[in-house]
């Protein structure tokens, strides 16, 4: 459970978790199995954003978690926005990070909402790249992965509506 994806955190020296979060006041601490979780800060956005210390042993380690709370299971959100600044703000903070650790993108079954988000941001990467996305690709790839990953035809349209905002973006701020 949850509680399984602290101590993944913990130990694989992971830097960002999308998951929920028990609501804990500021500063609380939860013991869950080996590892303490303290929120240290939030910010609400397109959901919540929080900063927590993770405890796991005698080491301590900060991790940033991000919770989109407006993206229903089996659903898309109202807009692919969000999503775009969700997925900036999560590469700023890793850049800006002094850890290496990867990042962890997770939702309740781990392959609707968590297969959109890769999908999005494989294909980002591809445009800033390659100048074009194969979202096909990209699906068959991550489902050779993961089974069952983008869930819904809705989802799968959802990640193309994204990557045109972004690609659209990306031409309207290079003048092409």
């Amino acid at each position: 459970g949850k509680e399984n994806l602290w101590l993944v955190g913990c130990r694989e020296n992971i830097f960002t978790l999308c998951s929920s979060l028990s609501r804990c006041a500021l500063s609380e601490t939860r013991i869950m199995s080996e590892v303490a979780v303290q929120k240290k800060s939030f910010i609400l956005r397109f959901g919540l954003d929080l900063c927590v210390f993770v405890q796991c042993g005698n080491q301590t380690r900060v991790l940033q978690h991000y919770w989109y709370t407006s993206w229903p299971d089996h659903k898309t959100p109202d807009s692919a926005m969000p999503l775009l600044q969700l997925m900036a703000d999560v590469e700023a903070d890793r850049r800006a990070a002094a850890t290496t650790g990867p990042v962890i993108v997770h939702c309740s079954a781990g392959i609707g909402r968590t297969g959109c988000f890769i999908a999005t941001t494989i294909g980002c990467r591809q445009l800033q790249v390659e100048g074009v996305v194969d979202v096909l690709s990209i699906t068959c790839q991550l489902r050779a992965d993961r089974g069952g990953m983008i869930q819904t035809g809705e989802q799968y349209e959802f990640v193309h509506h994204a990557l045109s905002l972004y690609e659209a973006r990306v031409s309207a701020e290079t003048g092409q």
